[in-house]
């Protein structure tokens, strides 16, 4: 009986280790090769005999049970366990990749429309420039362009020092020219108001002029600031800051010289009465125009006039030269045209102190105070000339001047005033006549032309 058992037990035990090893072979990746599934098939599927000696010994000492109930399952159990185990032989396998999760649709974004709502919601209109703004803004331009030139010329000895001046020049041209450009886009289009499109024309010209003459120093100072560049920069300087008068002129309209009792002419030109030459018969034999007792006296009041002078106040000394005729006049018919230039330097008022007149000169202290005024003043005798018509024996005659200011300081005597006075006329003379040039002490600079209220005038010669 005891053999049976045992029989059955070592039976049993072989089931289970086949059942086992048959369910690892069933797990197998399905994928080894084949020598790989050979390899595996010839290795012993039991352990070596002694240790199934050492299971069976202990297997020996164990009680004898009733068996029969515990196989009995057994064989239902290892059929149904490799269905449940095959689902499980597919876990080596790699995964299926998983497909693409499809883009989602673009949703049209409700944002444009509020956006271009507020892009096209017209913003409120600035207001127009006026003139009274306008010429706030050429007045505080003017005072930079006068400061920076001081400092220019104060240190036109020293290249780097000069260049950074320079430089801030530049910067103020350059502001202003873009403020005047807004200020114009603000004028909007010609809407038939003349008064506006006199300022908006006025503003337009101005900045052109400065335009051109900043893109110049931007030239000079590109090449390099050697001294004579140093030079034509300040003189260009000058040039701006009278092309912004010239703005303001025709902005506010000309200035209204105050109409003084005409001025007295100081001439000792041989008296044609003959009454007055019997009584001075000796002045019959003193040349055309007054001596330099004359100009030393006009030379008098303009220290005069220097020395009374308040704050920033400057006085300031012209010549006036008539330009040869395009066809030569008898010596007569031109000492007559000079003579109806002295008339009308006395209708106009341009001075309220005698003129002095050498050779074909006349000599005047300006009735102004700061250099646009002086300007003013002597582009409406210039321009008075030019259109006037001289009668002379019924031929009419046609005149021009070239004039010349220089600033008078207290520093300059009168062999400096006159030298002022003779470089810018000849400076003027080189560039063509009928021009009008301003000498500040320093070098003498061209005056642009302005537009300035005149009325044709016939004078009897």
């Amino acid at each position: 009986m005891s053999m049976l058992v045992y029989f059955v037990f070592v039976a049993t035990l072989n089931f289970l280790v086949g059942y086992l090893v048959g369910a690892d072979l069933i797990r197998m990746p399905k994928w080894l090769s084949r020598f790989e599934r050979g390899a595996l098939d010839d290795e012993p599927l039991l352990p070596p005999e002694p240790a199934a000696a050492a299971v069976a010994a202990p297997a020996a000492a164990v009680e004898p049970a009733p068996p029969a109930p515990a196989p009995a399952p057994a064989p239902e159990a290892a059929a149904a366990e490799p269905v449940a185990a095959a689902p499980a032989a597919a876990d080596p396998a790699p995964p299926a990749a998983p497909p693409p999760e499809p883009e989602p649709a673009p949703v049209p974004e409700p944002a444009p429309e509020p956006v271009v709502e507020a892009e096209a919601a017209p913003a409120a209109p600035r207001p127009k420039p006026t003139a009274q703004e306008v010429m706030a803004g050429l007045a505080d331009f003017r005072a930079q362009l006068t400061s920076v030139n001081t400092e220019m010329k104060d240190s036109i000895e020293n290249a780097e020092a000069f260049g950074e001046c320079a430089s801030r020049l530049q910067k103020v041209n350059h502001d202003y020219i873009e403020k005047t450009h807004e200020t114009i886009e603000d004028m909007g289009v010609d809407d038939g108001d003349v008064e506006s499109n006199k300022l908006r024309n006025a503003i337009a010209n101005g900045a052109q002029q400065v335009m051109g003459l900043s893109e110049e120093i931007d030239q000079l100072i590109g090449e390099g600031l050697d001294e004579a560049k140093r030079g034509k920069i300040v003189a260009m300087a000058d040039q701006i800051n009278a092309a912004a008068g010239g703005v303001e002129t025709q902005i506010g309209g000309p200035q209204e010289p105050e109409q003084p009792a005409p001025a007295a002419v100081v001439e000792t030109a041989a008296p044609e009465p003959a009454e007055e030459a019997a009584e001075t018969p000796e002045s019959e034999e003193e040349p055309v125009g007054p001596t330099f007792e004359s100009l030393d006296a006009l030379y008098d009041m303009v220290q005069q006039a220097v020395d009374a002078a308040e704050g920033n106040d400057t006085k300031f000394v012209a010549a006036i030269q008539r330009d040869p005729s395009p066809e030569p006049d008898e010596a007569t018919i031109a000492a007559r045209l000079l003579d109806g230039v002295g008339q009308l330097l006395s209708e106009i008022g341009v001075t309220k102190t005698p003129v002095a007149r050498s050779d074909d000169r006349y000599y005047l202290l300006l009735d102004a105070n700061q250099v646009d005024q002086a300007t003013e003043r002597i582009e409406v005798l210039r321009q008075q000339v030019e259109s006037a018509d001289f009668i002379a024996e019924g031929d009419t005659k046609k005149a021009t001047v070239t004039c010349a200011i220089a600033d008078a300081s207290k520093d300059a005597d009168r062999d400096e005033l006159m030298r002022r006075l003779g470089d810018a006329l000849s400076e003027a003379e080189r560039f063509g006549a009928n021009r009008t040039f301003h000498h500040d002490g320093a070098f003498p600079t061209p005056v642009p032309e302005q537009e300035v209220k005149i009325s044709a005038k016939k004078l009897s010669i």
